[in-house]
């Protein structure tokens, strides 16, 4: 009942919102890409950024760091991502680089705090966004997101809505994971739906997961159009998991690759 009133509240700071500009809030099916995974079905801090009620955490506190290296630009400044949760409560920080028309970098520095609660099978979670840094470069509006998970035998169900607190504007995603082969092998699906899209603008990405042997992850997701993600990941007996990220874009050319760690 309380997450039902905070949600309602939300909704009425979202219709109340000043129209202050176009954009503004993040394009998730591009960005939901660093994971190369369902936020539902990935035990990453990072998830929490994209779906809050994924920064459940039952035990041991989860940390999370990388950083993105541009292939034809290895010498610019670094897009880089941290968060850590534990308990219920969490917090993460982006930051995104961007060359301006005049040729200097600019950078936006953007921090998510997020509450999270729930029970094994079923989570609830609420974030809250803002960011200092060249919002004149970069159209970063402050937001809020209310998310769920669900996870049934061996089927994920995560949905999260978003809402533009300086605009009519907020968006709505959801992924589902499969498991299969003992919880080796998962299929997944995500997608997005806008404010003011039709349902023919629904966009989104299909993927699966893999554990070919113990300590090892390999994962891909493909965006429409041709987008993709690879993620190879190792998991050390100590509990950290260094992976490396590639990401090739419609062509299929190689265009970055992220470098992360996580526990």
């Amino acid at each position: 009942m309380p997450m039902r009133c905070l949600l309602w509240g939300l909704i009425g700071l979202w219709a109340a919102a000043p129209a202050i500009g176009a954009g503004g809030l993040p394009d998730h099916v591009n960005e939901v890409g660093l994971l190369v995974a369902p936020t539902v079905a990935h035990s990453s801090a990072a998830s929490g950024l994209f779906n809050p009620a994924a920064w459940w955490v039952p035990g041991t506190a989860k940390v999370h760091f990388s950083w993105r290296d541009r292939v034809c630009a290895r010498e610019d400044p670094k897009d880089w991502t941290a968060a850590v949760a534990g308990g219920r409560v969490a917090f993460g920080m982006q930051r995104f680089q961007h060359r301006g028309a005049e040729g200097r970098w600019h950078h936006l520095d953007e921090y998510t705090i997020g509450l999270t609660g729930g029970q094994p099978g079923s989570h609830t979670g609420i974030s809250y966004t803002w960011n200092r840094g060249s919002r004149n470069q970069m159209a970063r509006h402050r937001r809020m997101a209310v998310g769920m998970t669900r996870w049934g035998r061996a089927l994920g169900v995560g949905s999260v809505a978003v809402i533009d607190l300086e605009k009519k504007d907020h968006y709505v995603a959801a992924d589902v994971a499969l498991e299969t082969w003992n919880s080796r092998l998962t299929f997944f699906v995500d997608t997005v739906y806008r404010y003011g899209d039709q349902w023919d603008d629904l966009t989104g990405a299909v993927g699966l997961s893999l554990v070919p042997a113990k300590g090892i992850a390999v994962a891909a997701r493909v965006r429409e159009g041709g987008a993709c993600g690879i993620r190879v990941q190792l998991d050390l007996a100590d509990g950290y998991r260094p992976s490396v990220r590639m990401y090739f874009d419609d062509d299929q050319e190689h265009w970055a690759t992220v470098y992360a760690i996580e526990r």
